[in-house]
């Protein structure tokens, strides 16, 4: 019974599997955190549109929301995403 010889791949496939990885991870985290933003926006707007409350809950509702954008920092998150998704398609056709 011989041994079969091992496995190893060239250096070039390894570099090409980790960018096309690496862009795979930042695209479908751009994903998540574009759908969380949007998520976020439409219960806002459902929110701060309803007639259903009066003045003082209109500004108890815009208050929290707005220290929910300030804590999180949505606005940051909202700005940063186009990067990444350019940062992740770079990385994806670096790997062609």
């Amino acid at each position: 019974v011989s041994i079969p010889p091992t496995f190893s791949p060239p250096t070039f496939a390894i570099w090409v599997n980790s960018l096309w990885f690496l862009s795979l991870t930042i695209s479908l985290s751009c994903a998540m955190l574009g759908i969380l933003v949007q998520q976020w926006s439409r219960q806002y707007i459902k929110f701060t549109r309803s007639h259903r409350f009066g003045p003082h809950e209109h500004a108890r509702i815009h208050a929290f929301f707005s220290q929910g954008v300030n804590r999180l920092g949505f606005d940051s998150i909202a700005q940063v995403l186009p990067t990444l998704i350019h940062i992740s398609l770079f990385l994806f056709f670096s790997g062609l």
